[in-house]
């Protein structure tokens, strides 16, 4: 098993939310409505200032997808993203 940072979690959630709410053209609000997470959270996250697991597995529990891909992954670079 390989072991992420704080850092690393922080950078890749940053990442991937930003691409997911862009695949699903959505706003930062729009997200926050229909995934029940708050807009400034979301914010928060995209600019890489925080990013809790539970926040992380609300966001894969909307998006429809592991918390292994969303942490582990860059899903921009990806074909099934």
């Amino acid at each position: 098993m390989v072991k992420i940072t704080d850092e690393q979690l922080k950078a890749a959630a940053s990442n991937n939310l930003k691409h997911i709410r862009e695949k699903l053209n959505l706003t930062q609000q729009q997200f926050a409505d229909q995934s029940g997470i708050k807009r400034h959270t979301i914010g928060a996250v995209e600019d890489g200032r925080a990013c809790s697991l539970l926040v992380c597995a609300n966001i894969c529990e909307f998006a429809g997808i592991s918390l292994d891909e969303f942490v582990r992954s860059d899903m921009s670079k990806t074909k099934s993203s």
